[in-house]
């Protein structure tokens, strides 16, 4: 089974990082090459959404990737406003089992590798 993101947090992050850039939903779309109705859903949650899709709209948008991920919906001033490195061991855990889930999914290693 593919690794999967929490298309609704991460939908969420997409939008709210969209918003501080003052992008449109369209102009995201378009440099994405897709319909903006295509892409609002993925910002619903209502579409999977991919790691290349959150590295592109990060591009777009000049944010890391990683605060597309793991920013929290419900505490954007503080996961904002800390830097990645104040929240590394934490963000290390994530972007960890994250990985796994990638090593497993592209079978990277065996089965009786340790991860």
């Amino acid at each position: 089974m593919p690794p999967t993101l929490n298309n609704h947090t991460t939908g969420m992050n997409l939008a709210t990082f969209r918003k501080l850039r003052h992008k449109k939903a369209w102009e995201v779309a378009e440099y994405l090459g897709m319909k903006e109705a295509t892409y609002t859903k993925y910002e619903r949650g209502e579409s999977q959404i991919t790691i290349g899709m959150v590295q592109q709209v990060a591009e777009l948008l000049q944010v890391n990737p990683i605060r597309i991920l793991l920013a929290d919906p419900d505490h954007y001033i503080e996961s904002l406003s800390q830097p990645i490195s104040e929240s590394l061991p934490e963000t290390i855990d994530k972007l960890i089992e994250l990985l796994k889930q990638l090593i497993v999914h592209f079978s990277i290693y065996s089965s009786n590798d340790k991860i």
